[in-house]
């Protein structure tokens, strides 16, 4: 026996279809490396720092300010948040016909096919021009909190200074990885960050804060210019520098390929102190359960 089902609703079908789609389709997502990292919330880091939803307590200055607000009486925090990292990359071999333009030209790449991992931990120190190699083999970052509420009331007010992002790393000179940053650092420190959460009811909460920072950005790097057009050139110098005085040219003794270093970049920023207002609401702890 064939049992045939018809659908009730015409747009049945076709609502399927468009949910089917959209959950089947490729979705843009970004990723970070470090942010947040340096918090150093257990919590926060086991899930992604999926906690806007429901904060975890004095880091709720940081997460959502609203969660402040679940906190009762007075509390304080410190952490202490220890890690260790590396930046690996590892570098493949050009197409068949990149490399048969290079040996065209006779060029050998020393970065072909090679792996480069950082060589030390540098940051971006406060009021510090450049960056400042750290000592250890694993980074170290101290922070903390506090916060209070009046019994009986029904807001709580914090503060608490932490890191949300400090990272770097340096190459050594023969690193095949310098030519993408020998030395870089970058430090974002909030150092004071009042706070306020009020709690509605049960299920609802809100906060507000205003949140004074540093950030600061440093790095230094090797350049080159690996362009067949360079390539062209540097063969005509050296052709011209076979003659005799190099046809009395200067720029003949200057000649350099495509795969040579040709310059450094150093560059460094800091701004001293910025506020940034923060405010979130939060469902509250009925809500969460």
């Amino acid at each position: 026996m064939l049992t045939v089902f018809e659908s009730q609703r015409p747009g049945c079908w076709l609502r399927c279809t468009l949910v089917t789609c959209f959950l089947l389709g490729p979705q843009l997502s970004y990723g970070e490396l470090v942010n947040n990292l340096t918090i150093g919330n257990p919590i926060a880091l086991a899930l992604g720092n999926a906690v806007t939803a429901d904060p975890p307590g004095v880091d709720s200055i940081h997460f959502n300010p609203a969660g402040l607000a679940r906190l009762k009486g007075r509390e304080a925090l410190f952490k202490v948040a220890a890690a260790s990292f590396n930046f690996d990359v590892e570098f493949g071999h050009f197409s068949p016909q990149a490399q048969a333009e290079i040996d065209k030209w006779g060029y050998d790449d020393s970065v072909d096919n090679t792996r480069s991992q950082a060589d030390s931990i540098y940051l971006k120190v406060p009021f510090v021009g450049g960056r400042t190699e750290w000592p250890l083999d694993f980074l170290v970052v101290p922070t903390g909190g506090a916060s209070f509420a009046p019994e009986g009331a029904n807001y709580t007010i914090g503060t608490a200074a932490y890191s949300p992002m400090a990272a770097g790393y340096g190459r050594n000179e023969d690193n095949p990885g310098r030519f993408m940053g020998r030395e870089m650092a970058l430090t974002r420190i909030t150092y004071f960050s009042p706070t306020i959460g009020f709690k509605l009811n049960d299920e609802w909460s809100i906060g507000a804060g205003i949140h004074f920072s540093y950030q600061g950005i440093s790095a230094f790097t090797d350049l080159r210019v690996p362009n067949v057009a360079l390539a062209v050139v540097d063969n005509l110098l050296q052709q011209l520098g076979s003659q005799a005085n190099c046809l009395g040219l200067s720029a003949c003794e200057g000649a350099f390929g495509p795969f040579d270093q040709a310059a450094t970049l150093e560059v460094w920023m800091w701004k001293p102190g910025s506020a940034r207002p923060f405010h979130l609401v939060c469902c509250g702890s009925r809500h969460l359960g």
